[in-house]
């Protein structure tokens, strides 16, 4: 978490690589609202056109970006996935785990600060 992060509201933003991986296979849909959009917050699904995940905000370093939404489900959960990106290659990711919410990038780096996150290291 650590460098300047350019914060990002609107999955169109990321790099075109990570947006792919949130985009629907063999389709155009993303697979994550942003921030305000509607979303399936629970596990009772009244429209599967709508997405189970929605973005709270992104940042984005050099070839460093993380991910900080929210996903439906039994309960809600708030996430955290950290990314390594190339513009060429499916980007690499590597941590996932609970963490949240955070209302900013100031928030999110006290909670990653005081193990307040709770994920694991990717294996790849």
């Amino acid at each position: 978490m650590d460098g300047d992060f350019t914060i990002l509201k609107d999955m169109n933003a990321l790099p075109s690589s990570l947006v792919h991986v949130y985009t629907e296979q063999g389709g155009t849909r993303l697979l994550m609202a942003n921030p305000g959009k509607r979303f399936e917050a629970t596990d009772v699904i009244t429209d599967r056109s709508v997405p189970r995940k929605r973005l709270i905000f992104a940042g984005v370093s050099g070839d460093k970006c993380f991910i900080h939404y929210e996903q439906g489900g039994i309960g809600l959960m708030y996430l955290l996935a950290f990314y390594k990106v190339d513009s060429k290659e499916t980007p690499e990711l590597i941590w996932q785990g609970n963490c949240g919410p955070a209302l900013n990038i100031q928030d999110l780096r006290s909670l990653v600060r005081t193990n307040q996150c709770s994920g694991s290291l990717s294996s790849h």
